[in-house]
């Protein structure tokens, strides 16, 4: 039922669990009676049911049941189908450390998102072997070209998983993590982060042209990949830029330290020491994106309560040296992006690179 599902609507509107009914309790209207539906109960799951196994699948199949208010979790169910979503990433992940001491990046639940998958990876007797490309495949299918997400100062992919998975419809979708690779003690400026992202997907792909969507600072970062790519005679199938000033490290009202503070508060992050390092380093440089025409086209689109507030939007007129096509959507600088808005996001992406929709 799921996949016949996912063939006609988008992953949002999939439904994370199935309850048999002999009818619809129906109001003195004859309406659907909403209050009187019963919730999912133990077996709705859309997996066969399998108990865990050690103790930390106990103790994740535990925590999976809390946050989602869901009375049994089977080893094999994924996570993000059983009502998880990136907001309830980072309070699992919490949960995960204070209940096993040990540190769990958020990415690892996107990579392994069963209770089974999770619980290996985090086998201190056998640890899985870690991926330190920053290429993280987020969701989708081999159908069209693919997607490659940039994401904000941290480098940190969690928040795009509910766009992800809307985009996921109709192409595979990628996100690049600087944080899980090596190199990340390296990759402070703009133009070194570029150039690690160009050499992890010229190394790694070998299908064809991809779209870079950058968002914030990412949009920074992505255009400069755009310059570096097309000075290696290279192009990308498009560049889209979500909400992205392009003046965000130049013009600065808070010290590099306050806006670390106030960044990783807003993420739940402000003890990850690594992040810490990663955002006040970044935030540090002062960078203006030179002026530079590039070959492929550009979607720009805008939060209404984002940065085209402060005039940003015009700003990219001058640095393209030509006119782009610009959408606006709901939201601000982190929701047009985040859960609420995500589907409408994906829509818009997914028909501007079908060549559907008519910019205003």
């Amino acid at each position: 039922l799921r996949e016949f599902l996912k063939q006609s609507l988008p992953a949002h509107m999939v439904p994370g669990f199935f309850v048999a009914l002999e009818a619809f309790p129906l109001t003195p209207n004859d309406k659907i009676d909403r209050a009187a539906l019963p919730a999912p109960e133990a077996g709705a799951s859309v997996e066969e049911y399998v108990a865990p196994r050690t103790a930390v699948e106990e103790t994740l199949a535990g925590i999976w049941e809390e946050v989602l208010h869901v009375a049994r979790v089977s080893v094999h169910d994924n996570f993000f189908e059983i009502g998880g979503h990136s907001l309830l990433a980072v309070p699992v992940i919490t949960r995960i450390e204070q209940a096993l001491q040990i540190r769990v990046p958020v990415i690892e639940l996107y990579k392994n998102p069963t209770v089974a998958a999770l619980a290996a990876h985090m086998d201190a007797d056998q640890p899985a072997e870690l991926s330190h490309s920053p290429l993280v495949t987020l969701a989708g299918r081999e159908s069209g070209a693919p997607l490659v997400v940039i994401p904000g100062i941290v480098g940190a992919l969690h928040g795009y998983y509910d766009f992800a998975r809307s985009v996921g419809e109709l192409r595979e979708v990628f996100g690049l993590h600087a944080a899980s690779a090596p190199e990340v003690e390296d990759c402070h400026t703009v133009e070194r982060i570029a150039r690690l992202y160009v050499s992890t997907l010229l190394e790694m792909w070998d299908r064809g042209p991809f779209h870079l969507l950058g968002h914030s600072y990412g949009g920074i970062v992505a255009f400069e990949m755009v310059r570096q790519l097309e000075q290696q005679g290279l192009q990308a199938g498009s560049l889209i830029l979500v909400d992205v000033d392009p003046f965000s490290l130049q013009t600065k009202t808070l010290s590099p330290d306050a806006f670390t503070v106030r960044y990783l508060q807003q993420l739940g992050e402000e003890r990850n020491e690594q992040w810490v390092r990663t955002v006040r380093s970044r935030y540090a440089e002062v960078y203006t994106p030179a002026p530079y025409r590039p070959a492929t086209d550009v979607l720009e689109i805008w939060a209404e309560q984002g940065a085209m507030q402060h005039g940003a939007s015009k700003a990219w007129r001058d640095i393209l040296q030509k006119d782009a096509d610009r959408i606006v959507l709901p939201g601000d600088h982190e929701s047009v992006i985040g859960h609420e808005h995500a589907a409408q996001l994906a829509r818009t992406v997914n028909d501007w690179i079908a060549g559907a929709l008519a910019p205003a």
